[in-house]
């Protein structure tokens, strides 16, 4: 339930009377201040810090494993990228000996 405190302190709950101005409405019923704050009151149990707690170390688990997956796939890149640049320097010497040796 939240509540609402006014500013002399006391509080009152949500569900103040609505000003019914307009067509079809009660214009005898006074519209009720804004509020200036809202109070919410919630209740944290041991379950509920568990499961926060649980959820915290899931957390930290998958994004330790995605980063060494990602670490991984960049090694694996890199090495693929530098055994496709020699094979492609082997290519190129080979295509000059065999372009030299028919000249």
């Amino acid at each position: 339930m939240v509540t609402f405190e006014k500013e002399d302190g006391r509080e009152t709950d949500s569900d103040s009377a609505k000003n019914t101005d307009g067509p079809g409405g009660d214009t005898s019923v006074e519209a009720q201040p804004v509020p200036r704050s809202a109070k919410i009151t919630s209740y944290v149990t041991t379950a509920a810090r568990a499961c926060v707690a649980n959820r915290d170390e899931m957390y930290k688990s998958f994004m330790e494993s995605t980063t060494k997956a990602l670490a991984d796939i960049a090694g694996e890149h890199d090495k693929l990228e530098y055994d496709e640049k020699l094979w492609k320097d082997n290519w190129e010497k080979l295509i000059e000996r065999l372009l030299g040796s028919t000249i």
